[in-house]
């Protein structure tokens, strides 16, 4: 079973806003692709790449992080207001690495540093990564948030184990079955197939479900075809040679990217440190938002 790389989005604890009420600013990326992306906060400049891919950038939004870092939130290439590639199947890591330069750039030419700090959450995480890997240069820092460099057919049998681990919840065998159904594409629409295996993505959603559940009913997702994104099973030989400090941060129950893989991944970074939220699954930044906020603050206040 190839394991879905969605990176779902609840907020009900305080950690995360879906509010989309910032301003729109415009990039153009080297293939004249509009990239759009939202500021807020002050101090220094994180921008943020979230995963799917597919879902609107709205869901990672932390306001928390805003008091102490300019957060610069990027509408993926093919979602949301930012354009479309003329072929389909374009939206590979590369591609989604040029989108992000051109944020960076844009920011440049408006007076901002050219150095930055970078997020990337779940697929979010590998295209931050590849970023890391053409663009070591225009980083300061960069937060690897419930990701991994490697998945491959053996973090597929891991994906299947931690499954399992919830095989006693009310919920699972619904769950379950839905991981195998099909759904109608998305759209821009409400995320079908996200929303029927989001129980998954959370460390304890039997007890949480009155949080997450209406979140989960305001996700959006966009089809984007990974036909042509090429072979990324292990990224770590493109992160072998970077100098920019890393974070690599995950949930002790992240059934997606369990936690050997958070470690996996540092390993293979030469200035890399782990942090484990302990009560956390795929969402940290909702499960344990004080949590989360403090290690990616202390992180990039000490780079």
């Amino acid at each position: 079973m190839r394991a879905l790389l969605f990176a779902t989005v609840m907020v009900g604890a305080g950690g995360a806003c879906s509010s989309t009420e910032l301003p729109d600013h415009h990039a153009r990326s080297a293939d004249g692709i509009d990239v759009v992306y939202h500021v807020a906060g002050h101090g220094p400049t994180v921008l943020v790449h979230p995963g799917g891919p597919g879902l609107l950038w709205s869901y990672l939004r932390v306001p928390a992080l805003e008091s102490y870092l300019t957060m610069v939130y990027i509408e993926p290439i093919g979602t949301g207001a930012s354009g479309r590639l003329a072929d389909p199947d374009g939206y590979t890591l590369h591609a989604y690495a040029d989108s992000i330069e051109a944020v960076r750039a844009d920011l440049a030419a408006r007076g901002g540093d050219g150095r930055v700090f970078l997020i990337g959450h779940s697929h979010g995480g590998k295209i931050a990564q590849q970023y890391a890997a053409e663009h070591a240069d225009h980083l300061r820092g960069l937060i690897l948030y419930s990701t991994s460099a490697v998945s491959d057919a053996g973090w597929n049998k891991d994906v299947e184990a931690s499954i399992q681990t919830f095989a006693g919840e009310p919920w699972f065998t619904d769950t379950f079955a839905a991981m195998s159904r099909t759904f109608p594409p998305d759209d821009g629409g409400p995320c079908a197939h996200l929303a029927a295996i989001a129980p998954f993505y959370f460390a304890d959603y039997t007890k949480r479900r009155d949080d997450f559940d209406p979140w989960i009913a305001s996700l959006r997702c966009w089809k984007i075809s990974t036909k042509h994104d090429g072979p990324h099973d292990d990224l770590r030989p493109r992160l072998a040679g970077m100098t920019a400090p890393t974070l690599v941060i995950t949930g002790k129950r992240d059934w997606l990217f369990p936690e050997k893989y958070a470690r996996l991944t540092a390993a293979a970074i030469p200035q890399a440190t782990v942090a484990i939220l302990e009560h956390s699954g795929h969402f940290g930044h909702v499960e344990e938002p004080s949590a989360f906020v403090l290690a990616v603050v202390r992180f990039v206040h000490a780079h």
